[in-house]
């Protein structure tokens, strides 16, 4: 089977994170997706146009019926029960069918950790996984062999850049990711630090862009803060949608444990600001010391094929008003950000008092955590190179990374192999590229290099980070 070890790495990896708490499986719930996890592994890549259920995380799957197979996957489309994905465009055309595989992890969750694409308009095997798709409106219906069970809706927009030489057009996801955000804990343990989640994007010809965020939370009844994002902060928006997720302090900078939110019962107010200005408004209630469901994730009264599966630990609310930052950018100036939810947690660098703006402002490059091998830093080699402005591209056939900046730097890795090629010259590496956890690693120093970055080390605070050009990333810790 395909990389069963790697797979209960990573599902092993998010029950330690408290992602996935085991509950009992009632046998009256109706099978569902994962919220976040729908949001995250639904993609297009803005430089191709080319779209993908398989993106930046694994799609999880709840309350599936019991399933048989001689492999470790029960749902898989040989011997197994049968899971099944169709994307139809708005005309109701059936274009592609996924055959997914997936593997039970602690009850109630299916781990999606492979897809089989047919293109149905050829008959034939896509085996990337990826097939282009134009600007327009789509919907993935997702079956079991007792029918229909979930719908997600979601469209395609494109902006094409304004300069004459290089018209170059970049495709982006519209749909909920602008509107849902979460609030989560750790366990569902209210001692645990509250974190706001969201899913932010900047819709621009940047390859990535720096802006500042806050968050204050406050209670109706008295308008008192009860907890903000710590301030100072900035962070790196990529092309595609990304799961942020931010930690809420109490005022004077102590983390906001769940417990401070829930030891009153009320109506709250959620108010995120980017860049200074107007982002958007979340309301909820607290009721009894818990945190309430709310429209599309109360269950038993949301319609099961639109149903927002949170878990036991994310509390999903909808956007009650946009703000400017919101509003959708000239494709001119390329300066648009949008919104969203849940994700992989980043740990923030101190908070520094100089405007986020400025140049040489510290930003958090999210999902860049490092590791450790044999002696060498390693870090996510998405994460990083799409911060230095880098399209990247992952082989799986032939365990090989692609990575460029323009026509002038290009970077070729092999999985285990020690020499990479930068710009068709062989180069020694520290340490090869490695996988852990379903992640690909790549060395830091190396992989900074490589573009013109340098790397640095704060012995006082162990902060490491990486400067190209004005600006300054801080790798997670």
């Amino acid at each position: 089977m395909r990389r069963p070890v790697i797979v209960l790495t990573v599902v092993a990896a998010m029950i330690v994170a408290g992602q996935l708490a085991a509950v009992a499986q009632p046998a009256e719930m109706p099978p569902g997706i994962m919220w976040h996890s729908l949001l995250a592994s639904t993609t297009v890549y803005s430089n191709t146009g080319n779209f993908t259920l398989s993106g930046f995380e694994r799609m999880v799957a709840v309350f599936l019926p019991p399933a048989q197979s001689n492999t470790v996957y029960p749902y898989n489309p040989t011997d197994g029960g049968k899971f099944w994905a169709i994307l139809k465009d708005a005309d109701g055309t059936e274009l592609l069918r996924y055959d997914l595989w997936a593997a039970e992890r602690p009850a109630p969750y299916w781990s999606v950790d492979d897809s089989w694409v047919t293109d149905l308009a050829t008959g034939e095997r896509v085996q990337t996984g990826q097939v282009p798709l134009p600007p327009g409106d789509y919907t993935a219906d997702f079956y079991l062999d007792s029918g229909r069970f979930y719908t997600f809706s979601f469209s395609i927009s494109q902006i094409t850049s304004d300069d004459p030489f290089n018209p170059q057009s970049f495709s982006f996801l519209e749909g909920p990711w602008r509107d849902w955000g979460a609030l989560t804990y750790a366990d569902a343990e209210p001692s645990n630090t509250l974190y706001w989640v969201i899913f932010l994007r900047n819709k621009g010809r940047e390859a990535s862009k720096s802006v500042s965020l806050e968050v204050q939370v406050t209670r109706d009844a008295d308008g008192a803060v009860v907890c903000t994002t710590r301030p100072g902060m900035s962070w790196s928006l990529m092309r595609e949608w990304r799961s942020h997720r931010l930690e809420l302090v109490r005022p004077g900078g102590v983390p906001c444990a769940a417990a401070d939110l829930l030891s009153r019962d009320g109506a709250y107010t959620l108010r995120m600001t980017m860049d200074g200005q107007n982002y958007g408004t979340w309301k909820f209630n607290v009721a009894g010391g818990k945190l309430q469901y709310t429209g599309r994730t109360v269950r038993g009264e949301a319609d099961p094929l639109e149903f927002v599966e949170g878990g036991t630990n994310q509390w999903w609310y909808v956007r009650q008003e946009s703000g400017q930052a919101a509003a959708a950018a000239p494709a001119a100036t390329g300066a648009q950000a949008g919104t969203g939810t849940n994700g992989a947690a980043a740990t923030a660098p101190p908070a520094t008092t100089a405007p986020a703006q400025a140049a040489g402002a510290p930003e958090v490059i999210e999902g860049a955590t490092p590791i450790t091998v044999n002696g060498h830093t390693m870090v996510p080699l998405r994460s990083v190179f799409e911060w230095l402005g880098a399209d990247v591209k992952w082989v799986p056939q032939a365990l090989t990374i692609y990575a460029s900046r323009g026509d002038d730097q290009i970077v070729m890795m092999r999985l285990d192999e020690s020499e990479a090629t930068v710009n068709a010259k062989k180069v020694p590496l520290p340490q090869p590229p490695v996988q852990q956890g379903g992640v690909t690693y790549v060395p830091l120093r190396f992989s900074a290099e490589a573009f013109g970055a340098t790397v640095g080390f704060d012995d006082a605070t162990g902060a490491i980070t990486i400067t190209d050009g004005e600006r300054v990333g801080v790798l997670p810790r």
